[in-house]
């Protein structure tokens, strides 16, 4: 699976939506189930990320819906995440032999990385406990998001750069336009402003088209 920009891009929205098709998907394989368990002691929607971790295993939900639903109630700033995890190996896997279960992955990894305290060889030695397909989401997120730093730092450097040529040059720019610079402009735009500030008479310049 390779890494390009659409990927890092698509992976930003953190975690893979729990759809409505999941939860009918995930009550229909859990009737059966749910008629011979007795009802829980505390009342939990199957949408609700608000289960207890134990009340969320009995829902009537899809693996990547209960493991979305997991994380979003234990993966902030939680060292012990792979340890809590453990116990969803089962889901897991059954997330990685789905189709598009990679990508699903490495939404799920992705999210965990931003988030968790886990130390990196840990998270490795799950994926790779899970399999290959995990292993190859867990890959994937790695250079994913080594790209998207790699990409952060560029944009950095070059918002420096075209700052500093607009003050050598005394263009005087607004407060909204320098923080136009530093903020998330992205490397097409941070060039042309940069080619822009070596010649343009004034700030305006720099900026005209791109302000709204």
């Amino acid at each position: 699976m390779s890494v390009t920009a659409g990927t890092v891009r698509a992976c930003r929205t953190s975690l893979p939506p729990v759809t409505a098709r999941q939860l009918r998907t995930g009550r229909r394989r859990a009737a059966g189930r749910r008629a011979a368990s007795p009802p829980p002691t505390t009342r939990c929607s199957a949408g609700s990320s608000a289960c207890p971790p134990t009340q969320l295993r009995d829902r009537p939900l899809t693996a990547p819906a209960q493991i979305t639903l997991l994380l979003l109630k234990i993966a902030a700033g939680n060292p012990r995440l792979v340890a809590d995890l453990a116990p969803w190996a089962g889901q897991l896997r059954s997330i990685a032999d789905q189709p598009g279960g990679t990508e699903t992955l490495v939404a799920l990894l992705t999210y965990i990385e931003r988030v968790s305290e886990v130390p990196v060889g840990e998270l490795h030695d799950l994926a790779a406990s899970l399999g290959p397909e995990a292993m190859e989401a867990y890959v994937t997120t790695a250079e994913m998001l080594q790209a998207e730093g790699a990409a952060k730092g560029a944009a950095e450097t070059k918002a420096q750069d075209v700052l500093k040529v607009i003050d050598a040059r005394n263009l005087r720019p607004t407060r909204k336009q320098r923080a136009m610079v530093t903020g998330d402009a992205g490397l097409d735009k941070l060039n042309r402003w940069f080619d822009r500030a070596l010649t343009a008479a004034t700030a305006a310049d720099v900026f005209k088209g791109d302000e709204d």
